[in-house]
């Protein structure tokens, strides 16, 4: 503001000093009368003028050449009255001036003229005036009365044109409410004047040599008000006397300013001061300045369209300010150093060259001393559309500083900024800098730069910088059609923070450059960023990019990239990919899982893969939200930070909507083949896996059996047995004998045989969870108890049978009573067993926690094999065997039972009752822990006559040591009696097939025990 005061200051002091003689003429002046002359006695009375002050008055009428001659010092006005036309106008000068004085002292002894309210054609000063007025004045062609002779001098195309000329430099020139048009100008003085007028000089005549009659204003120091200067038709130029140029005082006003005029056509070359406010120019013109500690101000003008650089600057140590205008020509700077350059509020457009450029000059000796920028800039608040660059500078030691600019359509570069020392670089300030279809946006080499909040649209390069320091923050480049490139950095130093960059044929190019980059947003690019031989740290969300998020080349030597989650460490075509297929393995996994768990409903190795196959849909989909949480996070930061553009960033979220959708929806047709092909298949599955099971099951078996059975002694026992009946038959007793002891040595042989393999069995068991399994079948306690079946009625005595056997009759009747009354109780045995298994197989964990706090039933790894006729359930089978006979009863009776009634261990009679296993079952399983947990829950329910757990006791053989045998009141109404459970290890049940056919050849104590029946049939 100070500067725009002193330089309003001196301009006004300089056009103060141009009008001084001109008021002092007047007021000298008035103090005697004019004198009035016509066109018949001009010639006398001004041939008579001193050096006193005259005025003198035209009467109306035309003068056709008025030559004169003017005294040194003396002052003349001529004024006319209306109708006043004049010719031409020719001042001669006395033999004492009439060679022009080329001091400025002389000055004060030149002539004063003033013409004012007359038409005039043509005004020539032969002789140097110190001031020249022309005041309402009217300057063109008038018509040639032609018997009027002409100044032989003049070439005769002049005598129909128009001008004003002037010998020698004028002190004070004034043009005031004058019209000059058309006309030449060839005038030159110190200080000039131009109020409310119009200066249009005329093109001349084409048969002249080039630049003959060059219309000119040759001044030092220029003040045009409200006033029109050039034309279509003429050029003018306005620039300094070099012929005066020793002879004006230093410290005197320079420059030009211009106020609310237009300037047509008009060349402005002057060294000093320049202000141009509220004025236009237009046509070809051009302005330059150039000095050393001036000021220059262009203020709310309008400079119109002008090829190249019209507005030269070739100042030293100045300021120049640029504000409120409008300019369709281009500032050229190169000649200046250490200037301070202002352009505010500025609107550039259809600029067919860099509107600023600044390229420092080759000469030694030129520019800023060492620390001291030889251009410092400032762009604030202008807008560029249709230029080739808005600023161009190379050079060293400078500075720009824009903040608030907008760049369109530029032809070339947005910014182009070069240092060519890179010990002298220059300094690049932009802030809140927004660019628009262009080649490049912003071009540095050997620059520190600070960019702030910039966007950069359409652009084929965003930022491209070699050699230099690069501080970023919030920084946009989108592109369109991804064909353009963000950020191409060459043996650069980044520092940067929140960059974001879109729809681009390349987000970020890195050669042989280190980067320090936080929150950058670079998404839906053909390629994210590509490094060569660059080291650093880029942290932020890169992803989206359709050839690679990130390329590494030359040895790998490349930033490391910290991607915003785990996920995106995949690129997104095949993480997409990946995902699709990981869901298509867990949709096979999940049928092939659900089909085996059908099958074979219990877990196993290949359950748990086949879950793991299922637990790939639960990855991807964990995958897929979080890459989609981490993306809207992203772009939830970016509205929280008020960022322009934000429409443009949320491709990546809508794109990760669409990739969950397309998962859920490939899922979901997943699941309804699962559907389809299993779910609603369910049960032939599980009846196939059932069939499936059993036949593995007895597979097993069949193998134990395989592996227990002697067939070739199995076969010769049978030879032996068929042998032992044939003897019996005939009453052989001596081979019926040998034959049974034989059978009998055979049989105990094959019985130790069969004990290994029940002790190698038992010891698997017990090495199951360090013995705690086994353990809780060891620790049931045996109950001892009589078993004896109720007393018997009396009618079944009234009718007996007696069969004597060695001189014993036993009464058959009690049998048939026993078995009779096992009959009616067997479906009710049967029934009450089978209810406890049921409830035992649907025990839950918790149910099982009472038991034991820290064994679970396991089916997958106990599994339970059929057997024909058998009840079985996960846990525990159950086998409930026919009534037995009554032979195997009699049988009984007649050996073990008569020789302990006999011995007085049996008291009570019948001995048949006794026989307490007419009802019998087998509850098994193949766990150990599970047959401890059935007895424990047999124990709640049933009322126990004895237990003889035979797991416990040491004192029986291994292969006695398997089963717990438990006998207990079955009862139905009135009716009662006493069955037997054998509770058995799946195995061992397997085994007693074959161990028993052994073992009743080697605990029958005589040969026609083995009569009844084949047992190695």
């Amino acid at each position: 503001m100070r500067f725009c005061l002193l330089l309003i200051a001196v301009l006004v002091r300089a056009h103060r000093e141009s009008q001084h003689f001109a008021v002092q003429l007047d007021e000298e002046i008035e103090e005697s009368p004019p004198m009035t002359v016509s066109p018949q006695n001009w010639s006398s009375v001004l041939g008579s003028i001193g050096v006193e002050p005259v005025r003198v008055h035209l009467l109306a009428g035309v003068y056709p050449n008025m030559s004169f001659t003017l005294p040194a010092g003396a002052k003349l006005e001529l004024q006319g009255e209306r109708g006043v036309k004049v010719e031409e106008i020719v001042v001669r000068g006395s033999d004492s001036t009439d060679k022009p004085e080329r001091s400025r002292h002389k000055v004060a002894e030149r002539a004063e003229l003033t013409l004012k309210s007359f038409q005039l054609a043509r005004a020539s000063l032969e002789h140097a005036v110190s001031s020249l007025a022309l005041i309402d004045v009217a300057v063109g062609v008038l018509q040639h009365p032609g018997s009027e002779e002409e100044d032989e001098s003049m070439p005769n195309s002049s005598r129909f044109e128009s001008y004003v000329k002037s010998s020698g430099c004028i002190a004070c020139l004034t043009i005031q409410n004058s019209v000059l048009i058309p006309m030449y100008i060839f005038v030159c003085g110190f200080n000039a004047t131009v109020i409310d007028s119009t200066l249009m000089p005329s093109v001349g005549d084409q048969r002249r040599p080039k630049n003959k009659w060059r219309n000119y204003l040759s001044v030092f120091n220029v003040f045009i008000e409200r006033s029109h200067l050039g034309g279509p038709e003429g050029a003018l130029d306005i620039d300094e006397s070099h012929e005066e140029v020793e002879s004006y005082e230093d410290g005197s006003a320079r420059g030009i300013t211009v106020v609310n005029s237009t300037l047509d056509n008009v060349t402005v070359q002057l060294e000093g001061n320049v202000s141009i406010k509220n004025s236009s120019m237009i046509g070809k013109y051009e302005v330059i300045t150039y000095g050393k500690h001036y000021h220059g101000r262009i203020e709310n003008s309008y400079f119109g369209l002008c090829t190249g650089h019209c507005v030269h600057l070739e100042l030293e140590e100045s300021d120049f300010v640029l504000v409120g205008s409008s300019m369709q020509t281009a500032i050229q700077a190169s000649g200046s150093t250490d200037l301070n350059l202002e352009i505010r509020h500025l609107e550039v457009f259809d600029v067919h060259c860099p509107f600023l450029e600044y390229f420092q000059s080759e000469m030694p000796g030129t520019g800023g001393g060492k620390g001291r920028p030889m251009l410092n800039v400032t762009l604030a608040f202008v807008k560029f559309r249709n230029v080739w660059s808005a600023v161009k500078i190379d050079a060293n030691d400078w500075r720009l500083a824009m903040h608030h600019v907008e760049i369109r359509q530029a032809m070339l570069t947005g910014v182009t900024v070069q240092s060519r020392d890179a010990t002298r670089a220059g300094i690049a300030q932009l802030r809140n800098l927004s660019m628009r279809d262009m080649p490049v946006g912003v071009l540095a080499d050997h620059v520190v730069a600070d960019i702030t909040a910039m966007t950069a649209v359409q652009c084929s390069i965003g930022i491209s910088a070699r050699a230099s320091s690069l501080n970023m923050r919030e920084v946009d480049v989108l592109g369109k059609h991804r064909q353009s490139s963000g950020i191409m950095l060459k043996s650069s130093v980044l520092e940067a923070n929140d960059i974001r960059m879109t729809n681009l044929a390349a987000g970020l190019l890195l050669s042989s450059t280190t980067v320090n980059m936080q929150g950058v947003f670079i998404t839906d690019n053909a390629l994210g960023t590509l490094s060569v031989n660059s080291t650093g740290t880029i942290k932020g969300l890169i992803y989206f990019n359709d050839a690679a998020d990130e390329v590494c080349s030359s040895h790998n030597v490349c930033p490391q990239v910290e991607h915003r989650s785990a996920a995106m460490e995949v690129h997104h075509a095949k993480a997409m990919m990946f995902s699709l297929l990981g869901c298509l393995v867990a949709t096979i996994s999940a049928v092939q899982g659900l089909k085996l768990l059908y099958t074979e409903k219990a877990l196993s190795l290949r359950m748990l893969f086949w879950m793991l196959g299922c637990s790939l849909w639960l990855l991807v989909l964990i995958g897929a939200v979080s890459v989609l949480v981490v993306i809207r996070r992203a772009v939830q930061e970016q509205d929280d930070q008020n960022r322009p553009n934000l429409a443009e960033f949320t491709g990546p979220e809508r794109k990760m909507m669409v990739r969950l959708v397309a998962l859920l929806l490939w899922s979901a047709g997943g699941m309804l083949y699962v559907f389809f092909d299993v779910y609603l298949h369910r049960h032939s599955l599980m009846l196939s896996g059932d069939a499936k099971l059993r036949k593995e099951l007895d597979e097993k078996k069949a193998q134990l059996k395989e592996r227990l059975d002697n067939k070739s002694l199995r076969r010769r026992m049978q030879s032996m047995h068929q042998k032992l009946f044939a003897a019996l038959d005939d009453r052989n007793k001596d081979d019926s004998k040998r034959i049974f002891q034989e059978m009998k040595v055979l049989a105990e042989e094959e019985a130790k045989n069969l004990g290994g393999w029940f002790e190698d069995q038992r010891k698997v068991y017990q090495d199951e969870d360090a013995g705690a399994r086994m353990q809780k079948l060891e620790q049931i306690a045996s109950q001892d108890g009589e078993a004896v079946q109720p007393p018997l009625k009396d009618h079944y005595f009234e009718k007996e049978e007696a069969e004597t056997k060695e001189a014993v009759e036993v009464k058959k009747s009690a049998v048939d009573a026993l078995w009779t009354y096992a009959s009616w109780l067997r479906r009710d045995f049967k029934g009450q067993l089978g209810q406890l298994l049921a409830d035992l197989n649907e025990f839950s964990a918790k149910d099982v926690r009472e038991f034991d706090e820290k064994l679970q039933l396991d089916p997958s790894m106990h599994r339970l094999q059929h057997e024909d006729g058998a009840e079985v359930g996960p846990h525990l089978g159950l086998l409930v065997a026919s009534i037995k006979s009554k032979e195997r009863a009699l049988a009984k009776i007649n050996t073990d039972y008569q020789e302990d009634f006999k011995a007085g261990k049996k008291k009570e009679e019948p001995l048949a009752r006794y026989v307490c296993d007419f009802l019998r079952a087998t509850i098994y399983a193949a766990d150990p822990f599970a047959l401890a947990l059935a007895f424990h829950e047999f124990k709640k329910r049933f009322k126990i006559v004895r237990v003889k757990n035979k797991f416990a006791n040491e004192k029986l053989k291994t292969e006695e040591r398997t089963n717990i045998l438990v006998n207990f009141w079955v009862e139905s109404g009135d009716m009662k009696q006493i069955g037997e459970v054998q509770f058995l290890m799946q195995e061992y049940l397997t085994a007693k097939s074959i161990q028993h056919l052994y073992y009743d050849v080697a605990r029958a104590k005589s040969e026609d025990e083995l009569f009844d029946k084949p047992i190695f049939a």
